[in-house]
Parts: C-alpha cells; sequence; structure tokens
C-alpha cells in the first residue's frame, strides 16, 4: 500500500510542482522573507500550513485547472489500482498453474515500468519467493505471436532463441 501512495505522491507532485514553486516564491515575497539564507525549513512549513489551512481551497480557486487535473489523475489512479489487483485475484490460480510456481505475499510492486496505457501502466510484481510478473493493461496479443515466432526461428537453430511465457486475457495479460 506505502508503494501505491508513493507512486501517486509523485505523480501528483509532477503535476503540481511548479504551481506550488510558484505560489512559495510568492509567499516568500509577500512576507519579505529571504528563505534561502536561512537554512531551517520554518518558512516552507508555514506555506504549507497555509495551504492546508484552507484545505487548498484558495490554491485550487486560484488555480482550477490544477484541481481538475489532479482530481481526474487520482480518479484514474485508483481505478487502474482496484482493476489492476483485481484482475491479479481473479487469475491467481491461472498464473500460478501457467507460470508453475506458488505466490505468496507481494514484496514489492514496481509501478510505471513501461508505457502507459489510458493512464494505466506496465507493473511488475515481484513475490516474497522472488517470482517476478509482469502486469500489462493492454493486449498482449502481439508479444504472444512474436514468442510464437521465436519458437518457429528456433526449431532450425542450434541455439534456441530466448522467448517467454505469455497468458493472453485480450484486453490485457501477464508476462513471465
Amino acid at each position: 500500500v506505502k508503494q501505491l501512495e508513493i507512486a501517486l505522491y509523485r505523480k501528483l507532485f509532477k503535476i503540481s510542482k511548479l504551481v506550488l514553486f510558484k505560489e512559495f516564491e510568492n509567499y516568500k515575497l509577500q512576507k519579505a522573507l529571504d528563505c534561502c539564507v536561512s537554512n531551517s525549513d520554518y518558512y516552507y512549513k508555514k506555506f504549507v500550513n497555509s495551504i492546508l489551512l484552507c484545505r487548498y481551497e484558495n490554491l485550487f480557486s486560484k488555480y482550477p485547472v490544477l484541481a481538475r487535473k489532479l482530481t481526474i489523475t487520482v480518479n484514474r489512479y485508483i481505478g487502474f489500482a482496484a482493476k489492476m489487483f483485481k484482475r491479479l485475484s481473479s487469475d491467481l490460480t491461472e498464473i500460478q498453474s501457467y507460470f508453475s510456481v506458488s505466490l505468496e505475499k507481494i514484496e514489492k510492486i514496481h509501478l510505471d515500468s513501461g508505457d502507459q496505457h489510458h493512464g494505466e501502466s506496465t507493473t511488475i510484481f515481484e513475490f516474497c519467493n522472488k517470482f517476478k510478473i509482469v502486469y500489462k493493461p493492454v493486449d498482449v496479443g502481439t508479444t504472444e505471436a512474436y514468442n510464437q515466432f521465436l519458437k518457429w526461428v528456433s526449431k532450425g537453430l542450434k541455439n534456441e532463441l530466448k522467448s517467454f511465457k505469455v497468458i493472453d486475457k485480450r484486453t490485457y495479460g501477464w508476462l513471465e
């Protein structure tokens, strides 16, 4: 859960950092502060508290597009995480059988491990037994076809070309 939370915070920070830096500079100018001289984060904390005190209302009134973009990002992220874990849960037996592995507790989640697809991203699940599986939120049929091609080409070679197992669920998939 902590990894998901941190990833969401990073996304939100990436979207809002320019506005927040600009607003902090304005805050320093209004208060006639030179925060760079001080080693303390006292003025930064006062700035953050002033935003939190009004529950972001002033900030979002001034920057409604930012509020909308943050809201959309949070909504998509929650939908993505819920869908991903629902799929993992419903496909768990098939994954364990197909990959001949017993999956235990998830140790790490590597989000944004590839392309973005409609607000969703390729994610790598790493389990306590060190087994890793890749979740792709898009059709993996092309990947499966490419692996079949590699197997076909390998038939005439001394050394087999490396391919990997794929579970194609049509709209998403799991990769070795």
